[in-house]
């Protein structure tokens, strides 16, 4: 005999069913290939195109996308592409790899991805130490004790190596114009010796004054002055002119004074004197 489902019963039924359907998260951790595309209208899509050619782990409540904004300092760090490849692609590498770790399996019931060894941050942090120093951005460089999205040592074993990521290769027009955009993350209130350079400056500016530059950071002409104290050089160079001038007016008065005065003819080895002054 079949028993009856009563209209509360059949309530709590439904409810019961519910809740085990809909406790399931909206978006689990997961596996998945980076895209390595770039949307124009988007400046981080795509931003560790080059570097990822491994499976990515996403966790859980997240999307590449959501992932990728957190990678907005790496639009700027491309203004240093040209100056500093070696700075710009172990950076990229770094930071891209700490924020889409390896899927290694994609059975979530064991360690699911591998985080970066301790010798791919030791590199960008090498690598970056120069040209950031000299923009004033030391607290940019990676801290290599410890990995702080996951509050874990970098490993040394079983880890993303420099072997496992390529070169960076993203480019986009947003990130061309880092390089005259004084409020970059890289490049706003420039140390000594830089200055900031315009949009014009840069179109004045050939291949070899371009090297000179750190994003829109740029050593200004002469370059020799960058190796003395701020405005050093102008003083040393005011003062000489000035002494030069002094000495240019006495040198005159001792020659008028020797073609007026007599006392040439009756001392003439004077004007050997004359000479050597």
């Amino acid at each position: 005999m079949v028993s009856k489902i009563s209209v509360p019963q059949r309530s709590l039924l439904g409810l019961a069913i519910c809740l085990s359907l809909c406790v399931t998260p909206s978006s689990a951790q997961t596996c998945s290939s980076y895209p390595n595309t770039v949307n124009q209208s988007n400046p981080v899509s795509g931003i560790c195109k080059g570097i990822i050619s491994y499976n990515i782990y996403i966790p859980e409540n997240a999307s590449i996308s959501l992932l990728e904004s957190s990678l907005s300092n790496l639009t700027a760090l491309a203004a240093l592409k040209s100056t500093y490849p070696e700075c710009t692609n172990a950076y990229a590498a770094w930071a891209c790899s700490v924020t889409f770790p390896l899927c290694a399996s994609s059975n979530f019931t064991v360690p699911a991805f591998e985080l970066p060894c301790k010798s791919l941050c030791e590199n960008a942090r090498s690598a970056c130490t120069a040209p950031f120093t000299a923009l004033s951005k030391q607290a940019l460089l990676p801290d290599c004790s410890v990995i702080q999205r996951f509050k874990t040592a970098y490993p040394t074993a079983d880890c993303i190596d420099p072997t496992i990521v390529g070169n960076w290769t993203y480019s986009t027009s947003s990130s061309t114009n880092t390089n005259t955009n004084s409020s970059s993350s890289l490049s706003e209130n420039c140390p000594y010796p830089f200055v900031t350079a315009s949009t014009d400056d840069f179109a004045k500016m050939d291949e070899a004054a371009k090297s000179k530059c750190f994003g829109s950071c740029c050593i200004p002409c002469p370059f020799g002055n960058a190796f003395y104290p701020q405005g050093s050089m102008d003083l040393t160079n005011n003062i000489t002119e000035y002494v030069r001038w002094v000495s240019t007016a006495l040198t005159f008065l001792i020659l008028v004074s020797y073609i007026m005065l007599p006392g040439y003819q009756t001392q003439p080895r004077d004007l050997i004197l004359f000479v050597t002054l």
